[in-house]
């Protein structure tokens, strides 16, 4: 094979590499709305799977006497890094914190019904705070995606369990985003 091509050949070859790369960027993100994309001044960090419970209350309504609903309360989830390894909890605040004992607490920002209706919604939160010397240190917003279940129960609350938890099963993806350096 003579220099020009295999010249040709690995020109084709790099840029079919970086097109994949690009468009591997594209796909993993093109199905986030527009109101939970993070600001470009933020690159992604860290993404980690969520499994856990979301944890609600049967409380009498504050819209409407005699009646009852579920109330979300908390939730309680591992989190797991890409390879299944464990990388720490979510939980009430809310609050993610790393096995390094950093942590970040967030607060919801915009929200979307996801494409899932019997699962919790997509949120975009940011930081309002991070404490520790580690993974989340840096964290300035967090996405909650790619969710299932973990919406509260259609009934089943009235004045008979008023005060009880109920604990509903859910699995989300969570991507930390820090500032571009």
């Amino acid at each position: 094979m003579n220099r020009r091509r295999a010249a040709t050949i690995w020109h084709l070859f790099a840029v079919a590499i970086i097109t994949g790369c690009v468009v591997s960027k594209v796909d993993r993100t093109s199905d986030i709305p527009a109101p939970l994309r993070v600001p470009l001044t933020q690159t992604l960090m860290r993404e980690v799977g969520a499994t856990g419970v979301q944890i609600y209350e049967c409380t009498p309504s504050k819209r409407d006497a005699g009646r009852f609903e579920w109330v979300f309360k908390a939730p309680e989830a591992v989190l797991r890094d890409r390879d299944g390894r464990v990388f720490g909890r979510h939980y009430a605040g809310p609050t993610w914190e790393a096995e390094d004992g950093s942590k970040v607490v967030g607060e919801v920002r915009a929200r979307d019904d996801g494409p899932d209706a019997s699962a919790i919604p997509w949120l975009l939160l940011s930081a309002t705070s991070t404490s520790g010397q580690g993974a989340l240190s840096p964290t300035e917003s967090i996405q909650r995606l790619h969710t299932s279940g973990g919406r509260a129960p259609a009934g089943g609350c009235d004045e008979r369990v008023v005060g009880k938890d109920v604990r509903v099963p859910y699995k989300a993806d969570y991507y930390f985003y820090a500032a571009r350096r």
